[in-house]
């Protein structure tokens, strides 16, 4: 268990200052960190957002950031794994999998853009990839995906963890020529290629 912690303290989903049950001051700056960060990243690219934006914005010393976070890469990560908890509260609602996630990147467009299109280094598609391959690990093993026919393809596939990076990988691909407009489509097009031809392919 501690072992386990210590991985998602690296990947940044745990205060790296505690093992245990954080505290809610704790629980506190580190929801303040990453909400400092998606509100930067709705103003600029990712590439040119410093440690030392992310202290000022937030109004604490870099060495509180350091105690939650080993880099802003890290910071990244949680962001982008809060940005998504959504996806299985409107899979309950009726949504797929690929349309709830649609619907998010829809919302949080600006956001993507300062990722992806307008981040002037391809560092964070490793992460993107990482974030929506836990999505669907997550997705196809809880108890509402059997009508779901991408998570019913996860689910019979011999190796779980290796199905759900190659889907997220795909879905990466597509969702970032979405969001910088290189690739005309509408989100009902997207809907369309996701749900039909998209599952042709797995």
């Amino acid at each position: 268990m501690i072992a386990a912690r210590k991985a998602m303290i690296t990947a940044g989903y745990l205060l790296k200052e505690d093992l245990f049950m954080p505290t809610k001051k704790q629980l506190h700056t580190r929801n303040l960190i990453i909400q400092t960060m998606y509100g930067l990243l709705q103003h600029k690219p990712f590439s040119a957002i410093t440690t030392a934006d992310i202290c000022s914005a937030a109004a604490i010393h870099h060495t509180t950031f350091y105690r939650y976070f080993t880099d802003k890469y890290a910071l990244l990560g949680a962001t982008l794994t809060d940005t998504c908890a959504p996806i299985i509260t409107l899979m309950t609602q009726g949504m797929t999998f690929l349309d709830a996630l649609l619907q998010l990147i829809d919302q949080n467009r600006t956001v993507m853009l300062n990722i992806t299109a307008h981040n002037q280094r391809n560092d964070v598609y490793y992460d993107l990839v990482q974030i929506f391959a836990q999505q669907l690990t997550l997705a196809a093993t809880t108890e509402i995906t059997m009508t779901d026919p991408l998570l019913v393809k996860l689910q019979a596939a011999d190796n779980l963890d290796y199905a759900a990076h190659a889907v997220a990988g795909m879905i990466v691909g597509v969702l970032i020529g979405w969001a910088d407009g290189s690739r005309s489509a509408e989100p009902n097009d997207l809907q369309t290629l996701f749900s039909e031809r998209f599952l042709q392919l797995l």
